[in-house]
This record gives C-alpha cells, sequence and structure tokens, in this order.
C-alpha cells in the first residue's frame, strides 16, 4: 500500500458530502459530476455530396474552462465542509505538536513518513475551496484507560495554537451562524470533532466538558472497543473481539447526553450492530464522518445496505473516506473521482 489508512482518511469524505443541516445546523455545500456535454454533429461543409456524412465533436476547451468556473463560482456562494481530517494528528506523530518554524502553508516539504508528503496544508485548502473543516481530535488506542482524555485535550490545545498562528485563514466555529460568519469573512470554518469515545474515558463530565471545548461530534470508536461500544474489527470473519455486542445500555445513555447537548454522533469505526443499535436509540441525526459502501467493498469500516436504508430514515449523511480499500477494495489501486462520485 502506498499510503497509510490514516493519511487517505486525512483526505476523506471532502467529495461526498449531503446538504444537511444537522444539529449545529451546517450547510454542506457539494459540488456533484456533471456529465460531459452530449456531443453534437454538423455536416460537411460541400454542396457536391450527394450523401452526408457526420462527424462529432467534442467539447471545447472552452466549455471545459466554464464547467469549471462554474464549479468556483458554486464554491464561492456556498460552503463545502469536509467532515473529517488528521492534520492535527500528522502533527503530533511527526513533530510532537511543535508549530514553531512550522509551514503550515505548505506541508510538501516535510517528507516524514516514508517519504511521502503531508496531504493537508493551507495552499491546498485555499485551492480546493474548503469552506468550512472538522479536525479530528485523535490520538491512539494505546491511550484508553490511562491518560487518554488528557492527550485528546492536548489535540484540542494544538488546533486552537493553530487556529490562533492563521488567524487571517481559520475561524472557530461552533455554531451554524459561525459557520456562515467564517465564510462571509472567507475563512475556513473550524469545528472539532473526536475519533474516539475513549476520549470521555466512560464519563458524562469529560463529554460535557468536551463539548464546552466545541468539540461537535464524536465518533463512538477507533479500532478499539470502548467500554460501551464496539468497533468495526470485530465484524471480521472468525473475530474474537466482540466484548460488547454492539451498545451497552450505558453507551445508550451516552448518545441520549449527544443528543441533548448537540453534538453529533459519528458511526464511523463501529461495528454493524453498534450502528443498528445507535440509529434504535438516537433523536438526532447521525453521521458516518469517513467511511463507503459496503456493497461497493465488503471492508467492515463501510456502511451495508440496510443501515443505508436506516441512515435515510434517519436524515443522517455517510460521507465518502478516500482509503484505496474502501473504495476500490485494492490498496495498489488509489482510485479517482469516478470511483467516489
Amino acid at each position: 500500500m502506498v499510503l497509510t489508512k490514516k493519511q487517505w482518511i486525512l483526505i476523506g469524505s471532502v467529495a461526498s458530502v449531503l446538504v444537511v443541516a444537522i444539529v449545529v445546523g451546517v450547510t454542506v455545500g457539494v459540488v456533484v459530476g456533471r456529465k460531459k456535454p452530449e456531443q453534437q454533429t454538423i455536416e460537411p461543409p460541400t454542396t457536391e455530396q450527394t450523401t452526408t456524412e457526420q462527424t462529432t465533436i467534442e467539447p471545447s476547451t472552452t466549455e471545459q474552462t466554464t464547467i469549471e468556473q462554474r464549479v468556483h463560482a458554486i464554491l464561492a456562494e456556498h460552503p463545502l465542509i469536509d467532515g473529517h481530517n488528521d492534520w492535527a494528528w500528522l502533527i503530533r506523530r511527526d513533530f510532537r505538536n511543535n508549530l514553531t518554524n512550522l509551514d503550515l502553508y505548505d506541508m510538501t516539504k516535510y517528507h516524514v513518513n516514508n517519504g511521502i508528503p503531508i496531504q493537508t496544508d493551507i495552499n491546498r485548502l485555499r485551492k480546493g475551496q474548503v469552506g468550512g473543516q472538522f479536525w479530528s481530535i485523535y490520538t491512539r488506542c494505546t491511550h484508553q484507560g490511562k491518560d487518554a482524555t488528557v492527550s485528546f485535550m492536548e489535540q484540542i490545545d494544538l488546533m486552537n495554537r493553530l487556529l490562533a498562528k492563521e488567524p487571517d485563514v481559520f475561524q472557530m466555529a461552533t455554531t451554524a451562524d459561525e459557520v456562515r460568519q467564517a465564510f462571509q469573512a472567507k475563512k475556513i470554518a473550524s469545528l472539532f470533532g473526536i475519533e474516539s469515545g475513549q476520549a470521555i474515558e466512560s464519563t458524562f463530565s469529560a463529554l460535557r466538558l468536551f463539548y464546552q471545548l466545541g468539540v461537535r461530534y464524536m465518533t463512538l470508536t477507533h479500532n478499539c472497543n470502548t467500554p460501551w461500544a464496539d468497533q468495526n474489527q470485530v465484524d471480521r470473519p472468525g473475530s474474537t473481539l466482540v466484548k460488547n455486542n454492539g451498545l451497552t445500555e450505558f453507551g445508550k445513555k451516552i448518545i441520549s447526553e449527544m443528543n441533548r447537548l448537540g453534538m453529533l454522533v459519528d458511526l464511523a469505526h463501529v461495528s454493524k450492530k453498534t450502528m443498528l443499535d445507535v440509529l434504535s436509540v438516537s433523536k438526532s441525526p447521525i453521521i458516518f464522518s469517513h467511511s463507503s459502501a459496503w456493497s461497493l467493498c465488503n471492508h467492515t469500516r463501510n456502511v451495508q445496505d440496510d443501515v443505508l436504508r436506516l441512515v435515510k430514515e434517519n436524515r443522517g449523511i455517510v460521507m465518502v473516506a478516500f482509503t484505496p480499500t474502501f473504495i476500490t477494495c485494492n490498496d495498489s489501486y488509489l482510485g479517482n473521482i469516478a470511483d467516489v462520485a
């Protein structure tokens, strides 16, 4: 595999976000792939032929440019929100959360992971016309039961420092109005999403405090079970990782409190049984911040058709992750726009 899964998840979910107002009421702009103009036909310019042959004309460069201009115009009017970006994690892993002398505009110069450049920086965020970004607040499963809450708070501190370092580029947002204000100011609205319920160490107090710190969604698990929810790997053939058989009664109370607070429930990374349990109890729309479709690739991180139907009833959304094994079923083929459209 050329890139690690965490790196490809880093760029995931941008192209697939659907327009929805969920809890925070964020308006999400999506550029939908446009079909090529239908081929036109002309007759050869001759007055002597007794039969007429027709020739096809390919779309001109001008037409192609016009489409691109229309895309830019749409993104200039409607904020495109990326549901999951691991920039903070990469800065922790590769730079120990030290922002001093770090060029946030051009991260391509830092070949820190097997020679592969980091895939997010300000230049590319601007070029892609990202209107808003959910920054993933994440640390490894090894922190669970030890210093998980502290490590996640360190990541929130990192993002607060990063946003403060570039106030002309980023603006913190915790409500729909604040997202709109940032967008009108031509800044990237910045929201926080906790990736893994291990962060709260099974306490409602920590959950509420994270909300006060700006967190607006929480992924219930990463690739490890929490004491109250099972992760996706329990669904692998022959797995012995099942611990909770989905969501426990305590886990259901966590969902209720998240609904009350106005914190989105993110089902990326959880087991199918956990998905079904959450969808049976959540009073608010849920999200999958970075998953794809099981029917296209049978990966446990993807969403099966029966769950997709329940997500529709719930008025939730599934945001596509640009991870090769999720969208092409092949580590060696990275995929393209057609694979995620």
